[in-house]
């Protein structure tokens, strides 16, 4: 981190470049980062996931007649269709997708607590408990 803080301050003019981690610690930048980086990922992660469910769609469409043979216990079972089968492996990945969005809200929350988490390098009284 420090050589990274190093060349910020370097960029910066008038000597405003020592205010570039005044009051964060090394920890609150490189965890921030990490979750921008996660942020990143999940956009990624829901394409392909939005992409895969958009083809089990289609194949449900399609193939809804077309019968096959179903499975039970690793054996031959009653007879379905191809889109059925298709539509409950869709059905897996539609659940995968509110599992993201729920992962969303409890993964992607920034951490900036200062020295000790009090946040006290940046306000006198940030210590101190607030009034209700």
């Amino acid at each position: 981190m420090l050589p990274v803080v190093q060349q910020l301050v370097a960029l910066c003019r008038d000597g405003l470049g020592e205010w570039c981690h005044w009051g964060a610690t090394t920890q609150d930048i490189t965890d921030s980062a990490t979750v921008m980086q996660i942020r990143e990922a999940l956009i990624v992660i829901e394409a392909h996931l939005d992409a895969i469910a958009e083809a089990l769609a289609g194949l449900a469409r399609k193939y809804r007649d077309t019968p096959m043979a179903g499975r039970s216990n690793l054996q031959q079972a009653v007879p379905i269709t191809f889109g059925y089968k298709m539509a409950t492996v869709l059905a897996g990945f539609e659940r995968h997708k509110e599992r993201l969005k729920e992962l969303r809200k409890r993964v992607l929350v920034g951490e900036f607590g200062g020295a000790a988490g009090t946040l006290s390098s940046l306000a006198a009284a940030a210590w101190k408990p607030r009034p209700s």
